[in-house]
């Protein structure tokens, strides 16, 4: 579990991950020392598996987005998970509960690509049948999430 200093500097991180220890630390009214030790235990606990840039796929020209559910054949949704992870066009992969097995985040530069890439992964073996929800804005991005 993360306390409250935790939960600070990964909210922080978050929004400012190129800044320095030091100038985290100075906002949080922290010792430099102090962030630097709280990051290295949760990178080592695995909390923070990673830091890279968050962008917005519109401006890099993804026109096209949807959120894909997939029905698959009993048994096989690791095999199809596999197969959307794998695939260039698809930005995540979620293995769910409810009405479907896998829900896909994909990503398409115009509506020919878009047509081409969902009847491509609703044609994959052991996908029995999809619904496709386009994304008509993007409201909050999941880099924006802050841990309480």
């Amino acid at each position: 579990m993360l306390d409250e200093v935790d939960q600070k500097i990964l909210a922080d991180l978050r929004a400012n991950a190129r800044d320095s220890y030091r100038q985290i630390a100075r906002r949080l009214k922290l010792h430099p020392s102090t962030v630097i030790k709280r990051v290295e235990g949760m990178r080592k606990s695995g909390i923070i598996t990673g830091f890279g840039a968050n962008v917005d796929y519109l401006k890099m020209g993804y026109e096209f987005m949807a959120l894909m559910a997939v029905r698959c054949t009993l048994g096989h949704v690791p095999e199809v998970g596999a197969k959307f992870k794998s695939h260039p066009g698809v930005v995540a992969v979620w293995d769910i509960t409810g009405d479907g097995d896998i829900m896909a985040l994909v990503a398409c530069h115009n509506r020919a690509e878009f047509n081409k890439l969902i009847k491509h992964l609703g044609a994959l073996a052991y996908v029995e049948r999809t619904n496709t929800h386009t994304v008509l804005d993007v409201l909050k991005n999941e880099w924006e999430f802050k841990p309480q």
